[in-house]
């Protein structure tokens, strides 16, 4: 390609290109990937087992497709493109080509400079207070463990073109709000996925041996979905996340339902175990609350309103999550002030 890679094995270059901004390479949707190739510049798509470089959509000399080479259109396999996450060579640019139109189609989110630590918590604790009544963290722990999380906030935030500072301020406005109810939801959607698994394996049974063994007996208390994780989020939020993203081009991969509890289960139990899983698809979320709050364009230009709108929707709809919305929105003109 005429360009620097990282040295190593794939995943040695996944994880350093992935990270570290390396030598001008940024990360940017699917689409934009190929937009870059179709201008002239390198772009990748890569995961910890393959690099895929990408081919300028050439109608009338077009490439063989490989497994290594190709171009992204319309006729390019979900299978195709599993896992990947892309990236576009930009080092020297300034913003008039790569994705083509005037302006830059990256805005970089910068990592969090800690010599603002102290002046941003003191500013957040000053309108949430040291601790919501109930809940299971003070204002401080939960700022901490959203700044624990800036390199992998930036990085998502980057890759897929939203302000950061909408992902840390619903970060931090759900950790504030847990409790010890979320944890007894928690464990009833276990119990109910528990029972799910046990109940479809003794439908696979023989009828010989339905005939003698009871099936699975359903917990008293249980229930299909819950808000979980550090961001959280509802299974059936999250698929319907994913799935956009993936309309969207922000990402590849097989799309999920709501309705199958398989899909659900592996979902859900993404988001309560996995944190770096968890604010990515929060990330992709602030997508689908912008389009509900009608957000054209990019998310960088957002008004105060849009804002306000699009923190809401996290929420819910109706008044509650306007007020939600609006007590957020005081977080996020925060952590924009220290960006």
């Amino acid at each position: 390609m005429g360009v620097a890679l990282p040295q190593g094995d794939i995943k040695t270059v996944y994880e350093t290109i992935s990270t570290d901004n390396y030598m001008g390479w940024k990360s940017c949707t699917m689409q934009e990937a190929q937009a870059a190739a179709d201008k002239g510049t390198a772009a990748i798509g890569i995961s910890e087992d393959r690099i895929v470089v990408l081919s300028a959509n050439d109608e009338e000399q077009p490439i063989t497709q490989t497994a290594s080479v190709m171009t992204l259109d319309e006729n390019t396999t979900a299978f195709a493109v599993d896992g990947l996450q892309y990236y576009s060579y930009s080092y020297g640019t300034t913003g008039q080509g790569g994705c083509g139109g005037g302006n830059s189609c990256y805005h970089s989110n910068s990592y969090f400079n800690c010599n603002n630590r102290t002046a941003l918590l003191n500013d957040l604790i000053a309108i949430m207070g040291n601790q919501r009544f109930g809940s299971n963290y003070s204002t401080k722990e939960c700022i901490d463990i959203v700044l624990n999380y800036d390199y992998t906030i930036t990085n998502y935030c980057n890759q897929y073109d939203v302000p950061k500072q909408l992902v840390q301020t619903l970060l931090l406005r759900e950790l504030w709000c847990l409790n010890p109810s979320d944890s007894v939801a928690d464990n009833a959607v276990e119990a109910y996925f528990a029972w799910k698994t046990e109940y479809e394996y003794w439908s696979n049974m023989p009828t010989w041996q339905q005939a003698i063994i009871s099936p699975p007996t359903a917990p008293t208390y249980m229930q299909e979905d819950s808000s979980t994780g550090i961001g959280q989020m509802f299974a059936w939020v999250a698929i319907n996340a994913h799935n956009l993203a993936i309309n969207k081009g922000l990402i590849g991969g097989n799309y999920y339902d709501s309705n199958d509890w398989h899909d659900c289960e592996y979902m859900w139990n993404k988001l309560h175990s996995d944190d770096s899983f968890a604010i990515k698809m929060t990330t992709l979320e602030i997508y689908h609350c912008a389009d509900y709050a009608s957000v054209c364009g990019s998310l960088f230009h957002c008004t105060e309103s849009q804002i306000k709108a699009i923190l809401a929707r996290y929420n819910g709809t109706g008044v509650a999550a306007q007020t939600y919305g609006n007590e957020c929105y005081e977080y996020y003109k925060i952590f924009k002030k220290y960006s």
